[in-house]
This record gives C-alpha cells, sequence and structure tokens, in this order.
C-alpha cells in the first residue's frame, strides 16, 4: 500500500508572492497532539512499527517511526474528535494475531503480510447524515463521506445512485488504519471506472469482484455471496480471503516456511531458488 498523503500543511505550487496573507491548506486531520491516544498508539505500532522492526531485525537496518507515528497522531484526532470510537475487543484481537503473524524471519518476501481478518472494522462510526466528516470511519455504517480528499472534509450520506462519480478522493484515515470501508459503500451499486453503475447480481457474469458490489466477490466467472472466496473454492486475482492466494483459478493456502514453492506468490515470504531451477522453497528474502 502506498501512502500518498501528507501530515502538515503546504502552499500547494503557489508562488510566495500568491501565498502572502493566504490561507495554507491543511490536511482534513490538522493539528499536533501532545499526548498521543494509547489506543491509537498500540494499534498503530502494530500496523506499521512492528512489522518494520521485525524486518529490520531479521535484514538489518533502523526501523521507521513515520508511518506508526502518522497514524496515531490522526486516530488520535478522531478519537479526541467524538466522530469515532474503537472496537475494544476486535482491536486488541488484532493486535495479538498481527504479533502472533509476524513471529520468525519467514514471512519476509517482496510483499506485505495480509492482516488477519480481526483487523477489519475496527471503527465504529457515530455521525449521522448531513454531519461534516473527516473519514467515512467517522460515519455511521452504510453511510459514506461524499465529497471527502486529502484537505477537504465532506458530509455524510447515502451512497451515490448509478451515474453518481466514484473514487475521486483519497481517505487518510482508512488508508492509515489499513481499512478498505465496506461497510462505507461510495455507491448502491458498484464503482467501476469512478462511476456508480447497478451491482452484478449474484449468479450473474462478472470479470473482476469490483462489479458485484459491496460484500460479494466474483469467483469463476460468476459474482457470489461473501467478501472473500474461501480456500478451494473458485476465484479471480484479489478475491481469496487472507492468507490464500487465487492460483489457477482456486483459492489456495500461501505455504509456509520450508515448503515447496514455484512463484513468490505461493508463499508468505518468498520462493527461494537458489539453484535456479523451477522449484524451490518458501522463505525469508529481504531484497525484492
Amino acid at each position: 500500500m502506498v501512502l500518498l498523503l501528507f501530515a502538515g500543511a503546504c502552499r500547494c505550487g503557489k508562488s510566495p508572492a500568491d501565498s502572502a496573507g493566504d490561507d495554507t491548506v491543511q490536511p482534513v486531520y490538522a493539528g499536533t497532539v501532545a499526548t498521543p491516544d494509547p489506543r491509537a498508539r498500540r494499534l498503530c505500532e502494530a500496523l506499521h512499527l512492528l512489522p518494520d522492526e521485525r524486518r529490520a531485525a531479521c535484514c538489518g537496518g533502523a526501523p521507521r517511526r513515520a508511518l506508526s507515528d502518522e497514524c496515531t497522531r490522526m486516530l488520535s484526532l478522531a478519537l479526541r474528535g467524538g466522530g469515532l470510537d474503537l472496537d475494544a475487543k476486535r482491536t486488541a484481537e488484532c493486535v495479538d494475531l498481527q504479533v502472533a503473524a509476524l513471529q520468525g524471519c519467514g514471512w519476509i518476501g517482496p510483499a506485505s503480510v495480509a492482516l488477519p481478518e480481526a483487523c477489519e472494522a475496527l471503527t465504529l462510526g457515530k455521525l449521522e447524515p448531513g454531519a461534516r466528516c473527516r473519514s467515512a470511519l467517522e460515519c455511521r455504517e452504510g453511510l459514506r463521506c461524499r465529497g471527502l480528499g486529502p484537505t477537504q472534509p465532506g458530509v455524510c450520506d447515502a451512497p451515490g445512485p448509478p451515474a453518481t462519480a466514484c473514487e475521486l478522493g483519497t481517505d487518510p484515515l482508512a488508508v492509515y488504519l489499513r481499512q478498505d470501508a465496506r461497510s462505507h459503500p461510495e455507491c448502491s451499486g458498484a464503482c467501476v471506472r469512478r462511476t456508480c453503475v447497478p451491482a452484478v447480481a449474484i449468479g450473474e457474469a462478472c470479470t473482476f469482484t469490483a462489479q458485484c458490489g459491496s460484500g460479494n466477490h466474483c469467483a469463476g466467472g460468476r459474482c457470489a455471496p461473501g467478501r472473500w472466496a474461501s480456500e478451494g473454492q473458485p476465484c479471480v486475482v484479489g478475491a481469496c480471503e487472507p492468507g490464500t492466494s487465487c492460483r489457477e483459478g482456486t483459492c489456495a493456502r500461501r505455504n509456509r516456511e520450508g515448503e515447496r514453492c514455484r512463484v513468490d506468490q505461493e508463499c508468505v515470504g518468498a520462493c527461494l531458488r537458489p539453484d535456479g531451477g523451477a522449484d524451490g522453497t518458501c522463505g525469508m528474502r529481504c531484497g525484492t
């Protein structure tokens, strides 16, 4: 996941003459936090700092705090603002499972480790329709934050009807918390090529999961109920549950350290082929 967001104010291309006496552009979660919320710090360190610390311990180098610190700052401000709360039980489970998933070094490879399922739907939005929002996560379940961008607050609103524009902005808090905000859909149907369209019905033909609408997935060329395809079920790329990958049209468990493989996508970490042959073994690879 690439975080194309910023923490401080900017003048966004204005010349000094243009900017003199003008307001600076501020991120939606602007400001500093003298005392970060301990819940925010614990969660954000598990999501961002812990993987970097473990990777540094296995591969060398120093861990970086920037993502964890910015995540903590934004979430602390969101909690303090009262627009959302954290699900205490799911958050605690998420942190514990993340710690367990990152034990040892065998998980290190070209891709980040998928978050445990408990790390989804961690927030409880409190804002009603018409309320000003800085993240879709602040809105009640089922509502989107219409008009939201990194520097522009939005308004909690119902999902857009067909022909409404979608995916035009970024939800900074959702990005840092690694939440896909599926409980806050932008469209009443599906968002395809930045436009809301009617969702493809369950059992009808599809080529990718987004066509099937929130809470469904594309499996074997047909929309199916449920967010993910489970191990052993038909799939398209990106539709399999965490810990599995789509291989030859079927969700398969990712192999652990020491198990046989042919490509990186089969492994939790990487597929190591020291002799350059077709077959390899799953294990740690620090480089790309």
